[in-house]
């Protein structure tokens, strides 16, 4: 899977054993652990698209603000 600065590191999926490791966790069952697991990966599936698109705007905003600031300095120069 293609991650951010292209690197190309493959995700390793949370096993129930790891995350019975979490304080709190221990006497899980599987099919919850299991559950839980899914639910982790999708969460963090949505938090990580939702960094890219705050990313992307906040560059092609930058990207707004630069032209408008050389457009500023043309005019000042007239």
């Amino acid at each position: 899977e293609k991650m951010e600065g292209n690197s190309t590191k493959k995700q390793k999926r949370l096993t129930v054993s790891e995350l019975r490791n979490f304080k709190g966790l221990t006497n899980l069952s599987d099919e919850d652990a299991e559950s839980a697991i899914s639910t982790l990966e999708k969460f963090s599936l949505l938090m990580f698209e939702m960094y890219k698109k705050d990313k992307a705007l906040k560059e092609k905003l930058k990207k707004k603000e630069n032209a408008l600031e050389e457009i500023t300095e043309e005019e000042k120069e007239e």
